[in-house]
């Protein structure tokens, strides 16, 4: 069987001796899952030390750099939990729909470089028609009065 498999009868018998050693005992697979307490201690000292700049995937290159183990960020997550701030979640935003015209005015504006100085393109809009009301052309950045002389 070992020729066929392209194996060698050491290697095979290598195998087998291993399987009737411990048949019941799967391998470990992957990385492990669970941190010493030494190890968990020095992240989170680690942590806080770079005032929570850190986050998990430097905390792994930082903990493979100092030949502590191979974690995985989601591991170290886990272990630097309550250390972390708690970010409420955004709310939902409200959206608008705008049914009549002359109501909501929209104003774009694209920047860009001409010779070494800035310019800036004005869009004025309505946004439920779509209407465009004007072009302008502001040198510099645009201010509240280019707007309204967009639109004038």
């Amino acid at each position: 069987m070992a020729p066929v498999m392209d194996l060698t009868p050491a290697a095979l018998r290598r195998w087998q001796t291993r399987r009737q050693a411990s048949p019941a005992e799967p391998r470990p697979l992957g990385r492990p899952t669970v941190l010493s307490a030494s190890v968990r201690l020095r992240l989170r000292n680690e942590y806080r030390a770079h005032f929570g700049q850190w986050g998990p995937r430097v905390l792994a290159l930082w903990a493979q750099r100092e030949h502590l183990g191979h974690f995985s960020p989601t591991t170290i997550a886990h272990a630097i939990a309550d250390l972390r701030p708690v970010v409420a979640p955004a709310p939902t935003p409200r959206r608008c729909r705008v049914t009549a015209p002359m109501v909501l005015w929209s104003d774009d504006g694209a920047g860009f470089r001409e010779h070494g100085q800035k310019h800036e393109a004005l869009l004025l809009s309505d946004d439920c028609s779509r209407f465009k009301v004007g072009h302008r052309l502001v040198d510099g950045p645009a201010h509240g009065e280019d707007v309204v002389a967009c639109h004038a």
